[in-house]
């Protein structure tokens, strides 16, 4: 997902715990319900016709991915993850 938005390329994902946490802070990945094909079609299309939402996020993508190098991005992905198993660890 990285690399799409380091291109420009906004992305559209299930709002998973790993995703929310990563990508809380940029627009340019538009987060959907778990499996609501619907709502994915629907931001997909969103983003076909508009082209000054699709220059917006493009331009976010590209300042959020602009602040990570891999060793960072391997760094906090692992964070992520803990955290995660922390959160599933403590709601048992």
């Amino acid at each position: 997902m990285l690399e799409a938005l380091a291109a420009g390329v906004p992305v559209i994902a299930y709002s998973i715990p790993a995703i929310k946490y990563a990508y809380h802070a940029t627009r340019a990945v538009q987060k959907v319900m778990v499996g609501n094909v619907y709502e994915m079609a629907e931001k997909a299309i969103e983003l076909l016709q508009s082209d000054e939402l699709r220059k917006e996020l493009s331009k976010d993508a590209v300042k959020f991915a602009s602040r990570y190098t891999w060793d960072k991005a391997t760094r906090e992905e692992a964070e992520i993850v803990k955290r995660i198993v922390e959160d599933r660890i403590k709601s048992l």
